[in-house]
């Protein structure tokens, strides 16, 4: 689990995570938005947050990227 203390980006990074965990697959960006909302620029930084924390990792490219957790 990860601390969550900087903030309203913070409680989407959290939906984002919890989204991600819940998939029982690798999910793709389409499928997140319509889970749990957000612009595509908030759901990008907050998968990116994730990736670079280390608990979040991706596969593919462009519209094909799926993201697992790490």
């Amino acid at each position: 689990d990860f601390c969550l203390s900087r903030g309203l980006g913070d409680v989407y990074k959290r939906q984002v995570f919890e989204a991600v965990s819940a998939s029982k697959k690798p999910i793709g960006s389409s499928k997140l938005r319509k889970a749990i909302g957000g612009t595509p620029l908030q759901l990008r930084t907050a998968l990116n947050r994730l990736i670079e924390g280390g608990k979040v990792t991706y596969q593919g490219k462009a519209r094909a990227t799926k993201y697992s957790l790490r």
